[in-house]
């Protein structure tokens, strides 16, 4: 993804669309070797987006041999699988989720009046289904598995995706 690759007319031309977020998923069987340490290339590969949230990183690696991937994944909130894994319906399916997972949280420009919040997905209101955190001032869609976990996990009426 270098520029002279990247840029318009190149053969990556709109590759990286900037609402987009990118997914990169390693396939190895050893460790990672690369010499420089995994920070820089985490930080080279999250430059490439505004927001670096929006970079995730996947390992299908050996476990026992992969202490550099495990740190890539860790550090952008990736998955790892095993690539001996005896279930490879479920490995790929894990892949395929991660590689099609939506934004799932919107960091908001400035700190909003809570009881106002509304949120909007196109034309239609949500009025369930969001909780605001503070925090990272951001409102998060939730899962249905999170409604009982997360009493918060609910919240009234302006956020467009």
């Amino acid at each position: 993804m270098t520029p002279p690759l990247a840029a318009p007319g190149g053969p990556n031309d709109g590759f990286l669309r900037e609402d987009a977020g990118l997914r990169i998923i390693y396939v190895d069987d050893e460790d990672d070797q690369s010499p420089d340490p995994v920070a820089d290339y985490v930080t080279t590969l999250q430059s490439l987006k505004v927001d670096p949230d929006r970079v995730s990183l996947a390992a299908l690696v050996d476990p026992t041999q992969s202490t550099r991937w495990s740190q890539a994944v860790t550090s952008t909130n990736g998955i790892q699988e095993d690539i001996s894994g005896a279930n490879w319906f479920n490995l790929v399916s894990n892949l395929a989720s991660f590689c099609t997972s939506r934004q799932n949280t919107f960091k908001l420009s400035h700190t909003p009046v809570v009881e106002s919040l509304a949120v909007w997905t196109g034309p239609a209101s949500l009025p369930w289904g969001w909780y605001y955190d503070a925090v990272l001032n951001a409102v998060t869609r939730c899962s249905t598995r999170w409604f009982s976990a997360r009493t918060t996990c609910r919240g009234r009426g302006a956020l467009s995706p």
